[in-house]
């Protein structure tokens, strides 16, 4: 009597059965987790048992009478932890996951005197379980998992199989050793260090020996999990080809334009975004300016006076922190001889590695606003110098003068013809 007290109270299920096939006794527990309340419920002999549920292992794969763990407890054939899906009769879907063992209770003589059938629910393990299934292969971040004890590949989920190409057979038939995703990591030693002890793998970029025999640029990590009791990692990947592939462009895409700015024509500077500071000129600009490279980057343009004002400079300086590109502006530049050009300025934002510039173009119209100058002076001393009726004399005379002046200006000025053939290089 006492001995059925604690059986009743046990969170297990277990089920007593006579050696002539009738159920003579189950728990609250058995009970409920065949969703009845009595015996009559259940099934008072092993043939109702049957007919009143159905099983079937979990690859849902039917179990003929024979293999039901009630019958294979008749025959005393001595089990652990056969797991089957329990259903009731006329139900498509099993209502419960059952783990059951056997144990044959015997007399004096050894000899069997009562079966008992001892069930535990785990349902909810292998719901967590089958949640976790349909996680790990729905998620398209590749990934398979290790089992610790022989470092075998138990699951391979469809991502790593598009990252790498691997046959999903093949690598559940092989091991670490086979294919050892760890072999050209970042920190090998401290990720093999870590898989041996069962601890997380932290992040850490590695190259993956792809089947074609080329490599692929990934970060892994592992975690260490569970799976049917056994210990296992987890190794996940994040695959970084395409932004090597990105950096490569890129790297060559900035490297063409470093040569096209360096053999350009044109005066071209490549400066901070807030337009004080140059990190780069070409050969064209040197020669505009008379500054060797050296001697005008890295530096604030307000200790090189590159401007011919303060206030040109304040102006170019607040358009440019203002994000406005300069277009075609006509300005005056101080060159190294003390000299000033007249030139053309254009800007345009760009982005170098991850630095974001300003694409300085200068081009020199010095001959072009002198001429213009030296024209406006002429029609001004003329039209001042003229009687009236005169008009047509003055206009034959300035034709004549601007056919032979644009390209005189005076003397040591920085307009000097040396200084434009200069300049104009």
């Amino acid at each position: 009597m006492h001995l059925r007290q604690i059986i009743a109270g046990l969170d297990e299920g277990v089920i007593l059965i006579d050696l002539d096939q009738s159920i003579l006794w189950a728990n609250k527990a058995a009970l409920g987790m065949h969703g009845v309340v009595s015996i009559e419920d259940l099934g008072e002999t092993v043939d109702e048992y049957r007919d009143r549920f159905q099983l079937r292992y979990r690859n849902n794969h039917r179990l003929d009478s024979a293999d039901y763990p009630i019958e294979r407890v008749m025959t005393g054939e001595a089990f652990s932890e056969v797991v089957v899906e329990v259903a009731v009769k006329g139900e498509d879907q099993p209502r419960w996951v059952h783990q059951v063992r056997s144990l044959v209770l015997t007399d004096d003589k050894d000899e069997p005197e009562c079966l008992v059938m001892i069930i535990q629910d785990v349902s909810a393990q292998f719901e967590a379980e089958d949640r976790f299934e349909q996680s790990f292969n729905a998620n398209p971040a590749p990934a398979v998992i290790c089992r610790l004890c022989d470092l075998r590949f138990v699951k391979v989920n469809q991502g790593f199989v598009d990252m790498t190409g691997h046959d999903r057979d093949a690598v559940l038939a092989r091991t670490l050793y086979d294919i050892d995703v760890l072999d050209h990591a970042e920190q090998r030693k401290l990720a093999k260090d870590r898989l041996a002890e069962g601890k997380t793998i932290p992040q850490m970029e590695a190259e993956l020996a792809l089947p074609d025999g080329t490599t692929k640029l990934v970060i892994l990590a592992g975690q260490p999990i569970d799976m049917g009791e056994q210990p296992c990692m987890l190794f996940t990947f994040a695959d970084l080809e395409p932004r090597r592939k990105a950096e490569t462009a890129l790297r060559h895409s900035e490297e063409r334009f470093m040569r096209t700015f360096s053999l350009a024509p044109v005066a071209l500077a490549i400066g901070t975004l807030d337009g004080h500071r140059l990190c780069d000129v070409n050969e064209a600009f040197t020669d505009l300016t008379g500054y060797a490279a050296a001697e005008i980057t890295d530096r604030p343009l307000g200790d090189i006076d590159l401007w011919e004002t303060a206030a040109l400079r304040h102006d170019l300086e607040g358009e440019i922190e203002a994000g406005h590109p300069i277009r075609d502006r006509e300005v005056r530049i101080r060159l190294k001889d003390e000299g000033v050009l007249d030139c053309i300025v254009s800007t345009e934002p760009i982005t170098l590695g991850n630095d974001a510039c300003v694409l300085w173009a200068m081009r020199d119209i010095t001959t072009r606003k002198t001429s213009e100058r030296e024209t406006r002076q002429r029609d001004r001393g003329g039209d001042a110098g003229h009687e009236p009726g005169s008009a047509g004399r003055s206009w034959k005379s300035s034709r004549g003068s601007a056919r032979h002046s644009p390209n005189r200006p005076a003397s040591g000025s920085a307009n000097s013809p040396n200084a434009n053939a200069k300049c104009s290089r």
